[in-house]
């Protein structure tokens, strides 16, 4: 439970971008704005699924760069 209150997504604003699922798959695109990063990161959270219990998780973290390196944005 402390590793979930300590987490840096615990005291972060989420802005969900998509959500794709299938039978086996769930996938999460989100922006995760932490208090002290006003740029935050691009996430994509992916969770294999068996009997409705999670059994393997990846994630892509990526740092959003300012809006003059990327001018057709990223998240």
């Amino acid at each position: 439970m402390e590793f979930t209150a300590n987490a840096p997504v615990a005291a972060a604003r989420l802005e969900i971008k998509r959500v794709i699922t299938d039978a086996e798959y769930a996938v999460v695109h989100y922006h995760m704005i932490a208090p002290d990063d006003a740029r935050g990161v691009a996430v994509v959270d992916i969770w294999r699924l068996v009997d409705g219990v999670i059994t393997e998780h990846w994630d892509v973290v990526q740092p959003v760069p300012a809006a003059d390196q990327l001018p057709h944005g990223m998240v």
